[in-house]
């Protein structure tokens, strides 16, 4: 077998397509630490099936998959192909087909690994022992690991013993054998169960001969009883036949005295039909008679109802007709005087409308006049301007004061009343506002407590209404003690809560938890509930739950609940406790709220009350400065009136300067004028009084002005009275119309009503005569009526008499036809239980004895000539024959088809057993055979390792002498390797007392010496030159090409040895230039030594 080439695709950190050649002679792998030169090793063994993956550094063996680095992502599958010449087509056996032949290994993650060859799936195994014959595998010693040379140092003899097997070929020889053993020992197991099932079947077929023998006996005690059987039957069915015929006959005799008594019972039935009939006539004319009678005296009731309904309805009438000419005579009287106002209205109308056309005329002329007067008027004003206005001039600046003064108040008065006003309807707003929310709480609350079926009517209110819970712990507490809040605390109701005294012993909660009374007020009974449980923030581990004690639980605010028994429960448990709970801290919050609410609405009302007397206390204060400017405004008025006066009287000449003295003080004393004001203007008359040629001019002119203003305006004003009367007499004369209108309309009804009346005071007047002709008809009816009452009745009871005779007879005749019905019903019964009988006795004969009744005789197989037995001497026989039967016990009625069966049974395993008698006996030899095999092969390997470890040692220390020897057990396969070694100028000694180096190289001795006896195709070193010197790496170099020279093995070598690398016919490079990712870069040493010398 020609190792040819590796490939490796996303095994460990070679994640791309990576190929390595394994040409003749020694292939070096070079490389700095970490960069995954070993995983090339790991790679040849996971290919040659290694199963285990501590053995090539990994947990589990998805770890050979790539994992990924920073910047690539982790694949999914990794494949190894071992690539082999078979040129020659007899290399390789059952693949001699092919001149290449391909071993790969694909594991994909979490599915496992697949093994192929040439493509085609084998079992791991086959591809185990493919490598085995060829001395080669994943624990071959020609795999030189990391630590192989250290594990050879430290092992036992037992241990190192594999060596020898490996050196002697004998690996597939044990696993040969072992398979061997096992098929062994599965062949003694198969043989100890049939031995087993042989001697069971040995004992079933003695048991069943003997069930054959009961049920034989069984079959034919069973014949003698279908034998008497059937004669019972026989017998049983003549006489159920002839009982037949016995109640048939019985029930014929009793059919015909059922017909005749029928017959009997009908005819008095008939009579008393016929009776009933009439009678239920005469009962209905009785009745007619009777009802008649009734209705009359109804009539006469209602007759008599109706004739003082008449009297009262007359009465009534005549009032009504007196009050409605009353108001007839007073509509009327009515109307004549709207007429008559309308007449005046019109009348004045007509007056003011020529009163108009004189005063327009009038108004022409004044207008004239005055415009005379004015031109004349403007020179006189011009002479006396600056007189009138020092006159005026004091008064006015005065008055003008005050009155600047008076609005000023009233304007602060009105804007203060505006501000009392604004606050007042901000108050009102306020007011307004908290009403409203005030009754939104009431509502909300109201609605609430309905739903929550709050009442104090409640018999036994519920522990969860009686319950405050802190805000946000409402979930934490429903959940925790669920619906056993809804049960109640009196002992009356169906659920209840004891008050029950704290624990004696309390147990504590864990310490980190917090306990849930802390956020939870309510009744003494729920107090050793609440102290066993606990609330937590978040989630908690299992550490924490360990730690409760019975009885207690932990919960969140989220609603999940752990129990200390391991119970946990989920955040949707419970849920219409912990909504109830929420519902309940928002009834409270709303009622806090109401409360708050309640206290603002009194405030706000307060407020508003005072808002509003600041309000009225303001319009009071504007109303004063209002009135104060008023007066100030008349005296203005008053003041310039006298002035007026003054100025007309001094013009018109009238008085001098003692008289105008006296007109001031006397309008002094009607005004109130002030003194100081009164002074000034006695002043500025005197020094007017010299302008005596102007005023005298004026007086005249303003005397004729003034004549003429006063005129005008009087007619102005008796113009627009007169426009407001003539509206007013439009709008009284629309009155006055539309109340003639409605009067006329209310006089009409009155009319009408009043003709209904008179007509129905008539008719109640002719009532009376009515009523009493309809009364005398009446009581002659009803003494008609009485009559035939009394007629009525006596036909009834004379009926009544003849009908009771009639039932009586009929009655007598319906029990004796029931009686005689009875009796052919029992009759009648008598032939069905007889027919049944028989029926059940020929149902019986056919059900087991399989005939007709008429055969069952026969079937009894009984002699006609002997006596027939009584059918109780066969009964008794029958019932000796069944108890004889039935001390049998259970019978196996197809004992004799199994006997058949387990016999058959019995032969096809006693010649299996002799089959696996044969087998165990050629295993046996085939074991004896591969032992004496493998301890021949075993000793004449061990010899040769020996000898070959003996020249090895001596090259390697270059001196010295070593040997082989087996101890603990004196057979081969048993015994274990000791190796004894002197280096040179050292006495002999175990292995175990050399120095580290000096143990490298016996262990590679040893090593080479085992591959030299039993040489592989490739030997694999990992750095086994690593605790050597200089001089002994170049002993151990020369001893490498020594075995190649000798051997065709191909030898792969990693070292980090540059006289390893300088002595190697190749090398190869593992680089890491992307972290994480192996590349591999090759070097022909030989090739390139060449080159140079060419050069």
């Amino acid at each position: 077998m020609d190792f040819s080439r590796i490939r490796l695709t996303g095994f460990k950190s070679f994640v791309d397509p990576t190929e390595l050649k394994i040409s003749k002679g020694t292939t070096g792998i070079v490389g700095p630490n970490g960069c995954g030169k070993s995983n090339i090793v790991e790679a040849l063994k996971w290919v040659m099936g290694e199963a285990s993956a501590k053995r090539i550094r990994g947990s589990e063996m998805d770890d050979v998959i790539f994992s990924g680095t920073d910047k690539r992502p982790s694949r999914n599958l990794a494949e190894v192909q071992l690539f082999l010449n078979n040129n020659e087509q007899d290399k390789v056996s059952n693949y001699n087909n092919s001149d290449e032949v391909v071993v790969s290994r694909r594991i994909e993650r979490e599915l496992g690994s697949r093994y192929l060859i040439n493509g085609k799936d084998v079992r791991a195994r086959d591809l185990q022992l493919l490598f085995a014959d060829e001395n080669i595998g994943s624990q071959s010693t020609a795999l030189v690991g990391q630590g192989k040379i250290g594990s050879i140092i430290n092992s036992k003899p037992q241990e190192r013993r594999s060596i020898l097997e490996e050196a002697a070929g004998i690996k597939g020889l044990h696993s040969r054998r072992h398979e061997a053993e096992l098929r062994l020992k599965a062949a003694e197991t198969n043989l100890a169960r049939v031995e087993d099932v042989l001697e069971t079947l040995e004992t079933q077929v003695k048991s069943l001969k003997r069930q054959s023998r009961q049920a034989n006996r069984y079959k034919n005690i069973s014949g003698h009883i279908r034998k008497a059987e059937a004669l019972i039957l026989h017998l049983k069915w003549i006489e159920a036949a002839e009982k037949l015929k016995d109640s048939e006959s019985a029930f014929s005799s009793s059919n015909s005295k059922v017909s005749s008594l029928t017959s009997e019972a009908a005819k008095r039935l008939t009579t008393y039909e016929t009776l009933a009939n009439s009678i239920s006539n005469l009962r209905d004319i009785a009745a007619e008679t009777s009802a008649k009678v009734q209705r009359f005296y109804v009539e006469r009731d209602k007759l008599l109802d109706r004739e003082e309904r008449n009297k009262i309805d007359l009465e009534r009438n005549k009032k009504r007709l007196l009050e409605i000419k009353e108001d007839l005579s007073r509509e009327e009287k009515n109307i004549h005087e709207l007429q008559k106002s309308k007449d005046q209205l019109e009348k004045e109308k007509n007056e003011i409308a020529n009163l108009k056309l004189i005063e327009n005329e009038k108004k022409l002329e004044v207008q004239k006049n005055i415009s005379e007067l004015n031109i004349k008027k403007e020179d006189a004003e011009k002479q006396l301007q600056l007189a009138s206005q020092e006159i005026t001039s004091v008064i006015n600046e005065k008055l003008s004061q005050r009155v600047s003064s008076a609005r000023k108040e009233a304007l602060n008065a009105s804007e203060n009343r505006s501000k009392a006003f604004t606050n007042r309807q901000i108050a009102r707003d306020n007011l307004a506002n908290a009403e409203s929310k005030v009754t939104a709480l009431n509502a909300e609350i109201k609605t609430l407590s309905e739903f929550l079926d709050i009442g104090e009517d409640d018999l036994w209110p519920k522990l969860i209404d009686s319950i405050s819970v802190t805000p946000g712990y409402e979930k934490a507490l429903g959940a925790a003690i669920g619906d056993d809040l809804n049960a109640a605390t009196d002992e009356g109701a169906k659920a209840y809560w004891l008050n029950l005294p704290p624990f004696d012993n309390y147990t504590p909660l864990p310490d980190d938890v917090e306990p849930i009374k802390n956020y939870v007020k309510g009744p003494d009974v729920l107090d050793r509930r609440l102290s066993q449980i606990g609330i937590v923030e978040g989630m908690i581990g299992n550490k924490t739950i360990d730690k409760l004690k019975q009885g207690q639980r932990i919960v969140n605010k989220d609603g999940f609940v752990w129990r200390w028994d391991g119970f946990v429960s989920s955040n949707k448990s419970n849920i219409s406790s912990a909504d109830r709970l929420n519902q309940l801290n928002k009834l409270k919050q709303l009622k806090h709220k109401l409360s708050n609410a309640k206290e603002e609405l009194e405030e706000k009302n307060r407020l508003f009350s005072e808002a509003e007397s600041q309000t009225l206390i303001a319009h009071n204060e504007e109303e004063k400065a209002q009135n104060n400017v008023g007066v100030i405004i008349d005296e203005i008025e008053k003041n310039r009136e006298i002035i007026s006066l003054y100025q007309s009287d001094f013009l018109e000449g009238k008085a001098g300067l003692d008289n105008l003295e006296k007109i001031i003080n006397e309008k002094v004393d009607k005004n109130n004028l002030n003194d100081e004001m009164i002074i000034e203007g006695k002043n500025k008359l005197t020094s007017s009084v010299k302008m005596s040629t102007a005023q005298e001019m004026l007086k005249s002119i303003n005397e004729s002005i003034r004549n003429i203003e006063n005129e005008q305006i009087q007619m102005d004003y008796d113009y627009k009275s007169r426009e407001i009367r003539l509206v007013q007499i439009e709008n009284e004369c629309k009155i006055i119309v539309k109340k003639v209108y409605e009067t006329e309309s209310h006089l009409s009804q009155l009319k009408e009503k009043s003709y209904e009346v008179i007509n129905e005071i008539e008719e109640l007047e002719r009532t009376p005569e009515t009523i009493s002709i309809v009364r005398n008809e009446l009581f002659t009816k009803i003494e008609h009526a009485e009559g035939e009452k009394r007629e009525s009745s006596d036909n009834l009871i004379q009926t009544e008499k003849e009908l009771i005779q009639a039932e009586k007879e009929s009655k007598d005749a319906q029990s004796k036809l029931s009686e005689s019905r009875e009796e052919r019903v029992k009759e009648q019964s008598t032939v069905e239980l007889a027919t049944q009988n028989l029926q059940s006795i020929v149902q019986s004969i056919r059900e087991k004895l399989e005939c007709e009744p008429q055969e069952a005789f026969s079937k009894s197989e009984y002699d006609n000539k002997k006596v027939m037995p009584l059918a109780e001497e066969i009964e008794t026989k029958i019932i000796r024959l069944r108890n004889e039967r039935e001390r049998m016990g259970p019978v196996n009625l197809r004992a004799d088809i199994e006997t058949e069966e387990t016999l058959e049974q019995l032969t096809t395993l006693s010649s299996e057993k002799e089959d696996l008698l044969g087998a165990i006996s050629r295993l046996r030899k085939g074991i004896t055979d591969l032992n004496r095999e493998g301890r021949e092969r075993m000793i004449s390997s061990f010899e040769s390792v020996n000898t070959h470890f003996k020249d090895y040692f001596l090259t390697l220390f270059n001196g010295g002498k070593a040997h082989l020897k087996l101890v603990d057990s004196e057979d081969p396969l048993e015994a274990g390797l000791e190796i004894m070694v002197s280096p040179p100028g050292k006495k002999l000694q175990s292995m175990s007392l050399l120095s580290g180096g000096e143990q490298a190289l016996a262990a590679i001795a040893l090593l080479f010496a085992v591959f030299k006896t039993n040489p592989a195709p490739i030997c694999v070193l990992d750095e086994v030159d690593a605790p050597l010197d200089d001089s002994n790496v170049n002993r151990f170099c020369d001893l490498i090409e020594k075995i190649t020279d000798s051997l065709k093995t191909r030898f792969l070598i990693i070292t980090h040895n540059t006289i390893t690398m300088s002595r190697m016919n190749r090398l190869y490079g593992v680089t890491m230039e992307e972290k994480g990712i192996s590349q591999l870069v090759s070097v022909d040493l030989e090739r390139a030594s060449d080159m140079k010398e060419a050069v």
